[in-house]
């Protein structure tokens, strides 16, 4: 198992490959973050971090991450903002992280943020109109998400 701190570095060390045309902010990087998670638990049956996602306002959250990146505001981030680390990644898990980069990376952050709010969504189930904010998602309501 990888920490969501490769994960989050892995998209953006790809993003900042994208020069000019890199839109990943964290508010987009949470949504990445959230489906990678879902998708792995779909393909392989277990989890690809450990890290808790929360269920927040905006959507889905790892707060480890959130609070990693805040200092970049609602800007774009790349490697050249914070310091990636993509040590130790084997290269199943690299292959499994470049699916998840081309399938999710042309959407926006808030068409993102619509797909994780549509109804019976892990995140719509624990939100619950602001009942659940900031609660752990949990990993069973993870695992049967729909993705794009």
């Amino acid at each position: 198992m990888v920490s969501a701190k490769q994960v989050a570095s892995f998209f953006i060390e790809k993003s900042t490959q994208l020069n000019e045309n890199n839109d990943l902010t964290n508010l987009k990087l949470q949504k990445m973050l959230y489906f990678a998670q879902v998708e792995h638990l779909k393909k392989f049956g277990a989890p690809l971090f450990d890290d808790p996602i929360e269920a927040w306002q905006y959507g889905p959250v790892v707060r480890s991450i959130y609070e990693w990146l805040k200092g970049c505001g609602a800007y774009q981030i790349s490697k050249f903002d914070i310091e990636t680390s993509t040590n130790d990644l084997d290269e199943d898990v690299v292959v499994f992280l470049e699916s998840i980069w081309n399938k999710y990376r042309r959407y926006s952050a808030f068409g993102l943020v619509d797909k994780t709010h549509e109804k019976n969504s892990a995140w719509s189930k624990t939100y619950k109109n602001g009942e659940g904010n900031y609660s752990t998602i949990p990993i069973s309501e993870l695992s049967e998400t729909a993705t794009l």
